[in-house]
């Protein structure tokens, strides 16, 4: 009787994702456009944050081309004239395609069909544009079980219902499943709070597991653990995964699993 039960807490933990997961990697997917209303710089990422998004960044010339068309503020800026230009998720840019005699002001925005960036005063408004950002850096510090719960209740599918319903969440913590995933999950908790980042690998019922139900390809993980029954990423390190207590808090990463 005892192992139905962990076999049911299995499915039940499982279930939701198998139905509703539908990428393979974690990059964001395109970006939205607010043109109907114009904002200040600051104003523009905290309206993108809210949506569990950021305001756009780049590290290439290509990964540009994807808002092309896009005008408006972008995730760039500087605290004055002596310093160095940081993204929105804390990363420092090194590349930064300005137009000539750029730059000026301290934060940075395109026009439309142009493929260089200018600067304007962050207390100017102008449109700007939003990641699809498919993976959120959550900088609280919370059990593996608490960050689960967070995850899943930040939206949901059918609004009529709470997002903490059976099957009615759009966000899980992290699964990662290609070394695409681990790179970008590595890149993204650079600034985390916290050494350790929680991602969604658990031991439960007898089995390590991903909360998407994909299969956990790390042969190194031990068969039966006595302790340690759940899966983080060391920000100083470069492993796959750590196992840690799951009663420790740590910061966390939660997925879209529509986006």
């Amino acid at each position: 009787m005892r192992k139905i039960n962990r076999l049911v807490v299995l499915l039940l933990i499982l279930l939701p994702a198998l139905l509703h997961v539908k990428a393979d990697r974690l990059q964001p997917s395109g970006y939205y456009l607010h043109s109907k209303e114009e904002l200040t710089f600051s104003n523009a990422l905290q309206h993108c944050r809210d949506r569990h998004t950021d305001l756009v960044t780049f590290d290439s010339k290509e990964a540009t081309q994807s808002i092309k068309p896009g005008e408006g503020w972008i995730g760039l800026s500087r605290e004055n004239d002596q310093s160095e230009w940081y993204w929105s998720t804390g990363q420092k840019a090194e590349f930064i395609p300005w137009a000539e005699n750029e730059p000026v002001n301290d934060c940075a925005f395109k026009h439309a069909d142009q493929e260089t960036w200018e600067t304007d005063a962050c207390t100017s408004t102008h449109k700007y544009m939003c990641f699809n950002h498919r993976v959120i850096l959550v900088k609280e510090n919370k059990t593996w079980e608490e960050a689960l719960q967070h995850c899943r209740s930040l939206e949901a599918i059918d609004t009529k219902m709470p997002a903490t319903a059976y099957q009615n969440h759009l966000y899980d913590l992290v699964s990662l499943s290609t070394s695409n995933d681990h790179d970008y999950a590595r890149w993204k908790i650079q600034v985390a709070s916290s050494n350790m980042v929680w991602t969604g690998l658990h031991f439960l019922a007898g089995h390590w597991i991903w909360v998407d139900g994909k299969a956990v390809e790390y042969q190194t993980l031990p068969h039966c653990p006595a302790a340690a029954f759940c899966g983080a990423l060391d920000k100083t390190g470069t492993d796959s995964y750590q196992r840690v207590n799951c009663a420790d808090r740590n910061n966390f990463l939660c997925f879209n699993m529509e986006a």
